[in-house]
Order: C-alpha cells, then sequence, then structure tokens
C-alpha cells in the first residue's frame, strides 16, 4: 500500500462523521472491524451509514451521501448504495412516508427514517 492509499485509509472515518470520541466507542471498533470486509472504495459509505445506525440518527439524506462519495450526482449515490445492498453489506428499505432506512445486517442495527 503507498502513502496515498494509507492516507486515504486514515482519513475515510473522518469524512464519514467519525470524531475522536469515536474511538473509544466499542460499537464504534465493531463498525470499523466490520467495514475491513467492504471494499476500499466503498468503506466511506459503509462507514456513513454504520455512524447514523450507532448513533440512532436518521439515514443520511442522497445529498449527504453524495458528499461523502466525492460527487455531485445523486444518481451516482444512489447506484454506489445499490451496490452496497447488491453485495449484502447493508439493506435499505423504505418506511413510513417513504423515508429510507438503512440497516446492517452484519451488525444489527438500522438508522432511524430519513428526515
Amino acid at each position: 500500500m503507498d502513502n496515498r492509499d494509507e492516507f486515504k485509509r486514515l482519513l475515510a472515518p473522518a469524512r464519514a462523521g467519525a470524531g475522536a470520541m469515536d474511538a473509544a466507542d466499542e460499537r464504534w471498533k465493531e463498525a470499523l472491524a466490520a467495514a475491513e470486509a467492504v471494499p476500499v472504495e466503498d468503506r466511506r459509505l459503509f462507514r456513513l451509514f454504520a455512524k447514523a445506525a450507532t448513533n440512532m440518527l436518521p439515514c443520511p439524506l442522497n445529498a449527504t451521501v453524495a458528499r461523502i462519495a466525492d460527487t455531485q450526482s445523486p444518481g451516482r449515490a444512489l447506484g454506489m448504495i445499490s451496490f452496497l445492498e447488491q453485495s449484502g453489506r447493508i439493506a435499505m428499505r423504505v418506511g413510513f412516508r417513504n423515508l429510507r432506512v438503512v440497516a446492517i445486517p452484519s451488525l444489527g442495527w438500522q438508522t432511524l427514517p430519513a428526515i
């Protein structure tokens, strides 16, 4: 792994919204361990959803997903979410009032419905 790849790997948790307090959180450590099984290019999104689920927050909006994924295209962001779902890393469902909920089967967690 070259320095650039290592830098990206270290930067990914911060881009997903992880803070210094998360390093001591056992649930966050579980999420980071689960993220290791996710392809490198998809870890940011996996961690984003894991962060929301860990803290019992609403599912991130498409605009947030797009920003974290370094794209301005909501369609591209949805494609990345679909890939995570097709690979079994997440399970997406539409709840009450058509609000998206993302579950992480390997951890048994889910986000609250999107706002």
